[in-house]
């Protein structure tokens, strides 16, 4: 795999759009991107609620030099994705942000990437289930116990 810039790629997983930075996990998103961006060559994957992209967003992705791949989703789709986690022993948070395509195409891409960051344990079910074909530095923050 060829290095842009001598960076090493990071593939950063996010539940929701970190654009606008408000309220907690937003902020927290924002402010890594900025840092990370300056450090890796940062390809975001993001699930946006809601089919309209926020107004800035591009400036901003484009001021700090990442790529991304969003994925527009309806909130029925959140909600059905609860009801199917009720049934599951897994917290409702991470399947109310689980999307078979947003799997699909981390799975397609992730060999591509020297390091692999999820925010938040809603994006835990994304990494358990990769098929990853060669080394890769994994980092979930904010979970209690390792998968």
């Amino acid at each position: 795999m060829k290095k842009l810039d001598n960076k090493s790629k990071l593939l950063f997983l996010s539940s929701r759009l970190p654009y606008p930075p408000i309220g907690g996990d937003r902020l927290r998103s924002y402010w890594l991107l900025k840092t990370l961006s300056k450090y890796y060559k940062v390809h975001l994957v993001s699930i946006v609620e809601g089919t309209e992209i926020p107004e800035g967003f591009y400036d901003f992705a484009s001021q700090i030099k990442i790529s991304y791949k969003l994925f527009p989703k309806r909130k029925i789709s959140f909600y059905f994705n609860t009801l199917k986690g009720l049934l599951s022993n897994e917290p409702l948070q991470v399947n109310y942000y689980y999307f078979d395509d947003v799997q699909k195409y981390i799975d397609e891409i992730v060999d591509d990437y020297d390091i692999l960051f999820a925010t938040l344990i809603r994006t835990a079910k994304y990494v358990m289930y990769l098929k990853i074909n060669r080394n890769l530095f994994i980092w979930l923050t904010q979970l209690r116990r390792i998968i």
